[in-house]
């Protein structure tokens, strides 16, 4: 996150060139002792040493030291690269050695002769090849892309200092980064030009060997992260990784940490730990806590290629539940044919809800600063995760989509608001992603206070011993913040997302700083949006019927009304169509991002069938049952394929629709998502204003 910034502890266990000869891409820190009385047991660099000593790629500049600090020359590393070749003998053509500075009986000869004859290492000159020279990080970058038979490379995110690595390094730096085998220094910066020293080139041996000890990495699915090896399964060729994780939370209420890397293979092939659950008004949740837990910073991952170089669009899924309940990790939000359908990256992000993830201990000491919204905070750890990964697992840095339907819709709101998901991601999809009170605006300072002296007062604790509130049994808090909530909101008069009457729910808290404004504002849309491409809409039908309401009179203008805006639907009923729960939010959302002048916003609504909230999700996903139509598969077909172009080049589209025109207040576009889609405008204004009288957006 941009409040935290990359610890250097992280840029030693990440980064395999890192600046002023720290760690270059080392595991945790190990207790390995090599023999060599300089190379310190614990240090960040010993398990390679001891890799590459007992493989016999480097040896010590003595019995007893190995130098870590010193820097590697070219005679080095050319003698190292040609025993990790396996020392093949060499060619009886052209023998003797062209370069005069390199002796024929030199110790290094042979690595020289080997390098040269094989593409790798070139002279400086037809008679120079300076072997004393020392190597800088761009030149192992390039040798070793030749080494690796100078395969395809992906830009992937540019450096700091990009436009400082020479012309004939910039393909291999790119390879090198995409696959983990080089990576940015504190500020992102690369370096190209600083010396490497011996203990870093030991690091880069060890990651890339064992990299490609482990088979082929596209058939075994083995990728390198930022925090070391991960190995999924190949379900009908698609890639898939569970459990990755992202980030590691060691307390609550507080901002996740960087993940601690792992030596050796992690095997992603079973979902990871979710966020205890809470409850919404009006809804209810769940009070199993099974399988949940604070830490519980993981994602998912399908993908067609890994280590592929291919720069597909990644588009990451938010699980709806309000900000309270749900996981990524439910059978229709599996990404195996959205993946396969449109050769995309899809991910899933599991991270904490309800009271772990935002209650306001902000007033309790600068440790809770940003407790309030540490749900979203552990989002944007995601998507940062990902800008520095998904490379490798196939997919654009450059080109991500969030999307997420209900609570998942109001997430992609709040991170449109933010400035510290700036940059992270490029455009948003909202599935019935709001209602007046949570999405068109979020928790105020002032309730969100207030909720958490309700919370404090029921578990007894004070400012003196607040920290008590890390151990409180999981049950007992949610006990407490049910409580609370509702007393809350009547004390407060707030009106509940869902079914009427006054009560709070969890959602992301206007604090200043992580939101500076709702999404919606007085006349405009959060700044933070003002870039982003948004499709948003919702069903016809949603929670219709789902909660007591007073009968509507079906008078002849209500029928009218009706029949002009969905002649498709002659058994349409007044009390069948959503209004004021989600529709008119939209609308209110949809609008103000319009007026803003900025990205453009497209509008939908979708309208087959029973199209009750949640609906729409198979039909976006292509995870239809096996018992679906014909009909239905067509237009999941059909509709998968816009989300996925949306994803791709930001305009929604898919064969046997017509040409989609962003909304404005004024032309009010909306597109109906059914067997017959239709472009129409303003389609429902006079059916809207019989059914919500007065209401303005």
């Amino acid at each position: 996150m941009k409040i935290l910034k990359r610890t250097a502890a992280y840029l030693l266990a990440a980064a395999i060139l890192a600046a002023g000869g720290t760690a270059a891409g080392a595991a945790a820190e190990s207790n390995t002792d090599t023999g060599f009385s300089d190379v310190d047991a614990g240090s960040w660099y010993a398990d390679a040493v001891a890799y590459v000593r007992d493989n016999g790629l480097m040896s010590g500049t003595s019995d007893t030291t190995f130098e870590p600090d010193s820097t590697m020359t070219r005679a080095m590393l050319v003698t190292t690269l040609y025993r990790a070749a396996g020392s093949p003998p060499l060619g009886s053509e052209n023998l003797g050695y062209p370069f005069a500075d390199v002796p024929g009986d030199a110790w290094y000869a042979d690595g020289v002769y080997w390098a040269r004859q094989n593409g790798v290492v070139n002279g400086f000159t037809e008679e120079e090849f300076g072997p004393d020279a020392p190597v800088s990080r761009e030149q192992i970058a390039a040798i070793l892309w030749r080494y690796a038979g100078s395969p395809a490379a992906q830009a992937g995110t540019d450096f700091a200092d990009e436009d400082a690595i020479s012309a004939y390094a910039v393909q291999a730096v790119d390879w090198a980064r995409s696959n983990g085998v080089v990576n940015g220094s504190e500020g992102n910066q690369f370096l190209p030009q600083d010396h490497a020293t011996r203990a870093e080139v030991a690091t880069i041996l060890r990651n890339y060997m064992t990299r490609t000890e482990s088979g082929d990495n596209d058939e075994e699915g083995i990728v390198r992260t930022t925090a070391g090896l991960v190995q999924g399964t190949n379900e009908n060729g698609i890639y898939r990784y569970l459990g990755v994780p992202y980030a590691q939370a060691a307390e609550r209420f507080v901002p996740a940490e960087d993940v601690t890397p792992w030596d050796g293979v992690l095997m992603a092939d079973s979902y990871g730990a979710v966020s205890p659950q809470g409850s919404i008004s009006g809804v209810g949740g769940s009070g199993d806590q099974s399988g949940t837990d604070n830490n519980c910073q993981n994602l998912n991952i399908w993908t067609p290629g890994v280590n592929d170089g291919q720069s597909r669009p990644v588009m990451v899924w938010l699980h709806g539940g309000g900000f309270s309940t749900g996981s990524a990790n439910e059978a229709g939000y599996d990404g195996e044919n959205l993946s396969r359908e449109g050769d995309v990256v899809v991910v899933s992000v599991n991270h904490r809800l309800n009271t772990f993830g935002f209650l306001d201990l902000s007033a309790y000491g600068d440790k809770y600063r940003y407790s309030a919204n540490v749900g979203m905070m552990d989002i944007v750890d995601a998507l940062e995760w990902i800008q520095n990964n998904i490379a490798a697992f196939g997919g654009d840095p450059d080109n991500v989509t969030v999307f997420g339907q209900s609570g998942g819709g109001a997430k992609v709101l709040a991170l449109m608001s933010s400035p510290y998901a700036e940059g992270l991601f490029d455009k948003g999809i909202v599935q019935s992603g709001a209602t007046e009170t949570m999405g068109v605006v979020f928790n105020s300072q002032e309730a969100s206070s207030a909720l958490t002296e309700n919370i404090l007062d029921i578990l007894g604790i004070t400012a003196d011993n607040i920290e008590d509130i890390q151990t409180v049994p999981v049950d007992e808090l949610q006990s407490a913040a049910a409580q609370a909530l509702q007393e809350t909101g009547q004390e407060l008069q707030l009106p509940a997302a869902l079914g009427g009457g006054y009560s709070m729910d969890w959602e992301p808290v206007v604090d200043g700083d992580f939101l500076p404004t709702d999404p919606v504002t007085e006349d405009s849309f959060a700044e933070a949006g003002r870039d982003i491409p948004l499709l948003i809409g919702s069903n016809l039908n949603e929670w219709s019927g789902f909660f007591d309401a007073d009968p509507i009179e079906e008078t002849p203008e209500l029928q009218a009304a009706l029949r002009a805006a969905y002649p498709n639907k002659p058994g349409l009923t007044a009390d069948q169509v959503d209004a004021a729960t989600i529709r008119l939010p939209l609308l209110k959302i949809m609008s103000h991002k319009a007026d803003q002048g900025g990205a453009p916003v497209y509008a939908y609504m979708f309208t087959y069938g029973n199209s009750y909230h949640t609906a729409e999700i198979p039909y976006a996903f292509n995870n239809l049952g096996a018992d679906a139509t014909a009909e239905q598969r067509e237009l999941a077909d059909q509709m998968s394929m816009v989300w996925i172009n949306f994803a791709r080049n930001g305009i929604p589209s898919a064969d046997g629709l017509p040409e989609w025109e962003p909304y404005t207040r004024e032309g009010g576009a909306t597109m109906i998502l059914d067997t017959e889609p239709e472009l129409v405008y303003h389609h429902d204004q006079a059916l809207m204003e019989l059914l919500a009288p007065g209401y303005t957006y």
